[in-house]
């Protein structure tokens, strides 16, 4: 079991983790900003608590890094 495993999830709802740089790579369709997909950002209002850690863990493995802390931001809006 890793270590990361046996923390357990903040309580409370997961926050967006839009940076309000919502700027999409046309090839990659990541946003610059909090390297979601498109199809992430458009899904996100609709996605329980489970659903959103899952992406904020595919968000950290974009960035190569710890799990971004939660914030309070909106949800990001492609443009």
């Amino acid at each position: 079991m890793s270590e990361r495993s046996r923390i357990p999830p903040p309580p409370g709802p997961v926050p967006s983790p839009c940076t309000n740089v919502c700027v999409l790579d046309a090839g990659s369709r990541l946003c610059t900003g909090c390297l979601r997909h498109i199809d992430e950002i458009v899904a996100w209002g609709s996605m329980d608590d489970d659903a959103r850690r899952a992406v904020l863990e595919r968000v950290a493995a974009r960035r190569g890094a710890p799990p971004p802390p939660q914030n309070t931001n909106a949800n990001c809006t492609p443009r």
